[in-house]
């Protein structure tokens, strides 16, 4: 027997022994990942499962929101009913999905429509706090401030605004809308400095957007001065 052999030989008795002395410790980390991957196996299935049912729900909520723009006077406010119960059984039964989000979206849009600004601003901001990461979330922000500012609420607007800015920066497309606003609201508090600073912000950092032209405007009638 040559030595590469005897050390092969070697090995595997060894490997023999090992296994042989700590079978039941085998046997139980086996079986506890056995376990571990059928349960994670079974967590995916279960949020797949969900998240499907949430869009099934969602679906039926965005059929009766087209036929409550079409439907008569008399038979909306049944629309409407039904309409806002589906949405919050979506919001509370399936927080955290895509369809949770565009619920309060809608929700929102809702109560926007009926001119009651203030709960629409909160459905806006709700959304924006549970959906961090959600395209709607960027949107959700502009239009809550949009909603204060009807209400009257200019320091909520200003900070829901901020807040388009803070968290989301260059990758909203609401971001330069934003600072012209917090412009706009500087100015009205006859704050030239910060407006100026606002509207710089978003020459330098956006040249390319519609609200930059504004921005300009406004300097040169501050340069004017």
């Amino acid at each position: 027997m040559t030595a590469g052999t005897e050390q092969k030989s070697g090995f595997a008795e060894k490997l023999v022994a090992f296994l042989q002395r700590n079978r039941r410790t085998l046997a139980i980390l086996l079986t506890v990942l056995v376990v571990g991957s059928a349960g994670l196996f079974g967590f995916f299935e279960y949020n797949s499962r969900r998240a499907e049912q949430a869009l099934q729900k969602l679906e039926q909520g965005l059929l009766l929101y087209e036929e409550l723009q079409a439907a008569e006077d008399t038979a909306q406010e049944e629309v409407l009913s039904e309409l806002r119960s589906i949405l919050g059984e979506i919001r509370s039964d399936y927080a955290g999905t895509y369809a949770a989000a565009r619920a309060a979206f809608v929700s929102a849009e809702l109560a926007w429509d009926r001119g009651d600004y203030h709960a629409a601003a909160e459905d806006f901001l709700s959304l924006a706090q549970s959906s961090p990461r959600s395209h709607l979330a960027s949107r959700a922000l502009l239009l809550a401030a949009l909603a204060f500012e009807e209400t009257g609420d200019q320091d909520a607007a200003a900070e829901a605004y901020q807040r388009v800015v803070g968290d989301h920066g260059h990758e909203a497309p609401e971001t330069p809308r934003a600072l012209f606003a917090l412009g706009r609201l500087a100015e009205e508090r006859n704050d030239q400095d910060a407006a100026r600073s606002y509207y710089d912000q978003l020459v330098q950092d956006y040249s390319g957007a519609a609200w930059t032209n504004l921005a300009r405007n406004r300097i040169i009638y501050f340069e004017s001065q």
